[in-house]
């Protein structure tokens, strides 16, 4: 029931990933055609939360702090797969609980042959608890190792979306809003040499 609960929300995860990695491939086409950035788009994705925050934090003249839109977005991404995180944690533990509980069956067996009374029922209580130890660890490990595997794969899957919205947020949404120092210099003296060259003009 936990591996079957699990692999539902992994497929979800992997399905909103999806969804945002096409987003940003639409975000990037809006802005190359000069066009409505959201667009087609659907305005819960990241990137465009991303651009909207961008674009008000600009409209306030506010310092844009890309690191702690980072982290926040990291912190965000992180809650979203606390689930598959426990039932990944969880799993291998069911196991060790089923094959305690059988050896704890197999001792009640043993017990009962020792004192006498059903020996047949006592040995085969024996030998049920110790085919269900070992079948119950079979099957934690193999649902361990199954499970194991999707999670890595989301876990490289949501690095990759999250990476990728950093690299465009550095690379094309910050120069749209952002102001460097550098720049701000660069045309103030622009503005400078060319109001001199009005006034010597007049």
């Amino acid at each position: 029931l936990l591996l079957v609960v699990g692999l539902f929300h992994l497929i979800q995860e992997f399905r909103r990933l999806s969804a945002e990695e096409k987003s940003i491939g639409l975000l990037l086409g809006n802005l190359r055609r000069n066009t409505d950035v959201a667009d087609g788009i659907n305005e819960s994705a990241i990137i465009v939360k991303r651009y909207f925050t961008l674009q008000s934090l600009h409209q306030q003249h506010a310092a844009i702090n890309h690191s702690a839109l980072a982290a926040t977005l990291v912190a965000s991404e992180s809650s979203r797969i606390s689930f598959p995180k426990f039932v990944h944690n969880i799993l291998i533990l069911t196991g060790v609980f089923g094959t305690i509980v059988s050896l704890s069956i197999a001792l009640l067996g043993a017990s009962d042959l020792i004192v006498g009374s059903t020996e047949v029922a006592g040995l085969g209580m024996i030998i049920h608890g110790m085919s269900t130890a070992l079948s119950t660890t079979m099957t934690a490990i193999f649902a361990y190792l199954f499970f194991g595997y999707f999670y890595l794969r989301l876990m490289d899957a949501q690095t990759h979306v999250v990476g990728r919205i950093e690299e465009v947020t550095s690379t094309i949404l910050l120069p749209q809003f952002q102001i460097e120092p550098e720049k701000a210099a660069e045309q103030l003296t622009h503005i400078v040499r060319t109001a001199a060259a009005l006034v010597e003009r007049l």
